[in-house]
């Protein structure tokens, strides 16, 4: 399916809020090149559906609209005081 690739090793190194909570990974590189292999063999199934130009690699771990984010993000401020 992606001949072009090979094994790589990655770790799940940070997180981050990309609509959502995610967490990103060290080998964006690879991940980005069969990304891109898949979508070129695949063209009617576009990566996240077409809705973003640019390939983020990621895991979504929850999601959330902005609203409930900002009332969890305010009660984590208050319970750590």
């Amino acid at each position: 399916m992606v001949p072009r690739s090979r094994p790589f090793e990655t770790a799940l190194a940070e997180t981050a809020r990309f609509r959502g909570s995610s967490i990103s990974t060290q080998s964006r590189g690879a991940i980005i090149e069969i990304t891109e292999a898949l979508a070129e063999a695949f063209p009617e199934y576009p990566p996240y559906g077409g809705e973003f130009d640019e390939v983020v690699p990621h895991v979504t771990v929850a999601q959330a609209d902005d609203q409930v984010w900002r009332r969890r993000a305010k009660s984590l401020r208050r319970s750590c005081r």
